[in-house]
């Protein structure tokens, strides 16, 4: 891992996190690498971490969150949990990048945006592109 590469985290040993760890090895290592992953089960985690050559697994998002070494996270996780599980993200000084829908209401999605702007960080809703 080059020293300035950034450093993600995935929150969720989803299958949606499986397509974004393959379309994330199409970019250069030196610019970004996964370090970590967080499910709710540590025996998840860990099978997903050993399939896509990730250094942690953690049985909890609030581990992951934890973790000094991880820069930004990216939100692979059921729509329910996306709003709570950006604002841990937030609050422990990651970027986000979530799935859509970024939150299920709009007083959520506000309360994202100005906790990440208070914050001095960035969060942004994915959503794939089909071709259609």
């Amino acid at each position: 891992m080059a020293a300035n590469a950034t450093r993600w985290g995935i929150f969720g040993a989803s299958r949606i996190a499986h397509d974004f760890l393959v379309a994330m090895k199409t970019l250069p290592e030196n610019e970004h690498t996964v370090v970590a992953v967080a499910s709710r089960s540590l025996e998840r985690a860990t099978e997903f971490a050993g399939k896509h050559d990730i250094g942690k697994a953690y049985g909890s998002y609030e581990e992951l969150a934890r973790d000094e070494n991880v820069e930004v996270v990216y939100v692979g996780t059921l729509h329910p949990a996306h709003a709570p599980l950006c604002k841990l993200a937030l609050n422990h000084g990651k970027h986000v990048l979530c799935e859509k829908p970024l939150t299920i209401n709009l007083k959520d999605t506000k309360e994202l945006f100005e906790l990440a702007k208070a914050k001095g960080l960035f969060i942004m809703e994915v959503s794939e592109w089909n071709g259609r």
